[in-house]
Order: structure tokens, then C-alpha cells, then sequence
């Protein structure tokens, strides 16, 4: 009986939330169109910098002396290297007229003593420091060669080892962990923001519009009217974060997104299972009641809207820094798994990679669960509390 009063109040709830425009923007304006737009927007950007670097012909300014003419007719003969003779060129790497300066020391031991000036913080300089580095290892190994055939030794003593090294994950693992970088943040905080407005707008909102009072004088209990709540800012949650994923394959597969390049240029792949996908919203769900039990409790605490998500800002700062930590490379502890909403996310991404750790589930099931509970609770002792509900 109290749950089809609750499924009652979720029935109404769901309706006044479609129909709230703000809401609607939240849930499907931004995942269907502004986070596609960002993505594509900031994949063109990219792209144009790369193909630029690609084209742009490195400036190699050369000082110092003496000088080795065989090494600046190869690094001439490079066709992405422009080799300058000029005065004060520190000043000019400075500036940015100049990429890279290659300047000679006087030799020693009977080496050939360079020292090669980049500007750490340019990324044009950076990939001109690659381009010669290359260039001057070649020249290196020609010489080398050379050396050892005039002593009529054979060069393959300069290299005694054939190694290669292959990467044994295949490409639907690795278009796993890259993706996983940033598809479980997208995840948490896409299930924060569609919850936000509906849990704001079911407990601030309906006090400011004085409605809250006939849903409270009505025969259904209180612990009802918080459940058939909870469940429409659940569902608004994972709406959105469903919809943001959507949008953001298509967009991976329009093949013009900050990901595109790099999954074609790693030859990289993304594939989840039906199984996965199940795995995935299971672990999603607790963790997105949790965020929306809290929400409704602050919301019930907030006199209007304006004031709840002020308090929601500090803590989508919390979620956002949880999240965060599966855009890091890292070998996650297993405590890590009991951490809330971070549980969530770092079992997203071991799914995205075909990962499936029944130890790390169950952890961050239970323990999500646990506190999903605790915090439904609180909400409902927020909501029985009418000197907290209409605080002025």
C-alpha cells in the first residue's frame, strides 16, 4: 500500500518535472546538444593544432662554434627543419621567432659537444626538440657505423639484440581505458545534475510555490512522499547520464570529437556487452541514490531554490574530486572501493576496459548501498520535521 502511494507521488512528480522548462534544459538540452557541441567543438580545435604542427617547418636556430658541416647538411636536408644562422638567438627562442637553437661547444675527448635550447611551455617547440633529437641520433648512428666498418668490424655488433615490443591488450581494452578516463566522471556528474534540479525543484521549489502543504495534508505518509521523490530525481538522473552517453557516442563515431583522432591515430576500439552494460547501471543505481537522498535532504533544509543549490555547489565540488581521480592513470588500492560515488566510477572503468571484479562490485555495491540507505533515512527524518521543512 505504501509504495503504490509513493509510485503515486512518483507518477506526479515525473509529470511536473517534463513540463518545468529549467528541468528539461538539465536533462535534455545539455546532454543532447551542448556536451556534443563541447566535444566536437574542442575535437576541431585539436585537430586544426595538430594537422598545424604537422605542416608548420620547424625554425633551428644554430650559434656556437666549432660547427660540424655534416651535421648541418643532414639536419638541412631535413624537410620539416629550417636551418637558420642568427645573432642573440636565446632572445628569438624567447619570442617565439626561433623553435629550437642547436649550439656547438668545443669538443672533448674527441666528441662532438652539443647542447640543444627548447622552450618547454611551447608546444611547437616541443615538437622540434623531437625532430632533432631524431636527427641527430641518426646522424649519431651513422657515424658510429661508419667507425666500426673502418676498423672492418660488421655494424650488427652495435647491436647484438633484436627486441619487439608488442601491447598485448587488445584494442577493445585500450579504447576501454582511454575512454574509461572520462566516461565514469561524465557518468557521476551527469547523474548529479539531472538529480540537482529535480530534487530542488520537488522540495525548495514546491515551498516557494506553497504547494508542498497539500501534498502534506494528504493521506499519503511522509516516508512515501520522500520515496515516490527520490525515485523521480533517480530517474531524472540516470536519464540524463543515459542520454549524455548516447550523445557522446554518436559524437565519438561522427569521428570529429577530442577522442576521434586518438582512438583512429591508436587504432583503438570500444565494445561492452550487453552483460557490461547490466554490470554498469547496477553500479550506477546506488550511487545515484545516494547523490539524490542527499539532495532532497538539503533541498528540504533550503527556504528556496536559490539556497539549495548553493549548498549543492559545495557538494558537486565533492563529487567532481571523487570523480576525478579515474581521469588518473592509476593502479586504484582496493580501499578506494569503499569511498563513495569514487567506488562507482573506478567500477565503470574497469567495465569499460572488460574488467569485471566481482570483489570490487560487491564493495562498492554494498558499501553505496549502506549509505544510500542511511541517507534515504535522513531525508525522511528532514521531511517529519516540520521546524526544519518550514524554517524562516
Amino acid at each position: 500500500m505504501r509504495a503504490a502511494k509513493a509510485m503515486v507521488v512518483f507518477r506526479k512528480e515525473l509529470r511536473d518535472a517534463f513540463r518545468d522548462r529549467s528541468t528539461v534544459f538539465a536533462v535534455l538540452v545539455l546532454p543532447l546538444v551542448v556536451y556534443p557541441l563541447m566535444f566536437v567543438g574542442m575535437g576541431l580545435l585539436f585537430g586544426m593544432q595538430r594537422q598545424g604542427e604537422e605542416r608548420r617547418v620547424t625554425r633551428l636556430a644554430v650559434g656556437g662554434g666549432p660547427r660540424d658541416p655534416r651535421l648541418l647538411d643532414q639536419l638541412r636536408a631535413e624537410p620539416k627543419i629550417a636551418v637558420v644562422d642568427l645573432p642573440d638567438a636565446e632572445r628569438l627562442l624567447e619570442q617565439g621567432a626561433v623553435q629550437a637553437v642547436l649550439e656547438f661547444r668545443e669538443p672533448a675527448d674527441g666528441r662532438l659537444r652539443l647542447t640543444v635550447l627548447y622552450d618547454e611551455a611551447s608546444r611547437g617547440s616541443e615538437v622540434a626538440r623531437g625532430r632533432l633529437r631524431a636527427a641527430i641520433e641518426a646522424y649519431q648512428r651513422g657515424l658510429v657505423a661508419e667507425r666500426v666498418q673502418a676498423r672492418g668490424l660488421d655494424t650488427m655488433l652495435l647491436a647484438p639484440l633484436a627486441v619487439e615490443y608488442r601491447n598485448a591488450a587488445s584494442p577493445q581494452k585500450m579504447g576501454g581505458f582511454m575512454m574509461g578516463m572520462i566516461i565514469p566522471y561524465m557518468i557521476m556528474m551527469l547523474v548529479m545534475v539531472g538529480a540537482l534540479h529535480t530534487a530542488m525543484d520537488t522540495t525548495a521549489g514546491e515551498k516557494e510555490r506553497r504547494t508542498i502543504e497539500t501534498l502534506l495534508v494528504s493521506n499519503i505518509g511522509r516516508r512515501a512522499i520522500v520515496a515516490g521523490k527520490l525515485l523521480t530525481a533517480v530517474t531524472m538522473g540516470l536519464i540524463t547520464a543515459f542520454l549524455g552517453l548516447c550523445s557522446l557516442g554518436l559524437t565519438v563515431l561522427s569521428g570529429v570529437s577530442i577522442f576521434s583522432g586518438e582512438a583512429r591515430h591508436a587504432g583503438l576500439a570500444l565494445a561492452v556487452s550487453p552483460a557490461g552494460m547490466l554490470l554498469s547501471f547496477l553500479t550506477v543505481l546506488p550511487s545515484a541514490v545516494l547523490l539524490a537522498s542527499l539532495l532532497l535532504a538539503l533541498g528540504c533544509y533550503a527556504r528556496s531554490v536559490k539556497e539549495g543549490n548553493s549548498y549543492a555547489q559545495y557538494f558537486m565540488m565533492a563529487v567532481v574530486m571523487l570523480a576525478m581521480v579515474t581521469v588518473t592513470p592509476m593502479e586504484p588500492p582496493p580501499v578506494l572501493f569503499l569511498v563513495p560515488v569514487l567506488n562507482t566510477a573506478l567500477c565503470q572503468k574497469e567495465l569499460l576496459m572488460g574488467v569485471v571484479d566481482w570483489g570490487h562490485i560487491g564493495s562498492a555495491c554494498l558499501t553505496t548501498g549502506l549509505l544510500a540507505a542511511l541517507a534515504f533515512v535522513f531525508a525522511v527524518a528532514f521531511f517529519q520535521r516540520e521546524e526544519v521543512l518550514f524554517r524562516s
